[in-house]
């Protein structure tokens, strides 16, 4: 099975979990058509950076990839497929389980390296500079408001 079918099969997964749920512990999982039209009116360009201090499970670096990797918006090289596999994102995510759920969900997308570069950390993106600026946040507004509550 080719990593694209186990990634959207493990998408969808969450997303349903999400949908059972809705809200536990605080946290707040956008509903994956208004990430998209997020994504789609910021169109974010090739070899530009892109940050979610509150990333939950990935879904917005998720649409984010899935634009600039469609041939409709840019023809990316070998070396900007590169930047944007691992150098593209950056996130946080608070909550020790949903990190996990999101490492394993953009590794499934072909987002960053589980051995080696790790787009997200875990923990709270408040605590501290984490020393790097972004062209892009793309976050919501809600998921943003629990991070400072």
């Amino acid at each position: 099975m080719s990593s694209d079918v186990k990634g959207e099969i493990y998408e969808g997964l969450l997303q349903k979990n999400a949908e059972d749920i809705k809200s536990g512990a605080g946290q707040y999982f956008t509903p994956r058509p208004l990430i998209k039209a997020m994504v789609e009116c910021l169109r974010p360009e090739p070899e530009k950076t892109i940050a979610d201090p509150c990333c939950g499970s990935g879904g917005f670096f998720l649409a984010a990839q899935a634009f600039l990797a469609n041939p409709k918006n840019y023809t990316l090289d070998r070396e900007q497929k590169e930047f944007l596999k691992n150098k593209t994102f950056y996130g946080n995510e608070i909550v020790a389980a949903t990190y996990k759920t999101a490492l394993m969900n953009l590794y499934l997308h072909n987002i960053g390296d589980i051995y080696g570069n790790v787009p997200i950390t875990l923990g709270d993106a408040l605590v501290a500079d984490p020393g790097y600026r972004v062209d892009y946040v793309l976050t919501n507004e809600r998921d943003t408001l629990r991070l400072t509550a």
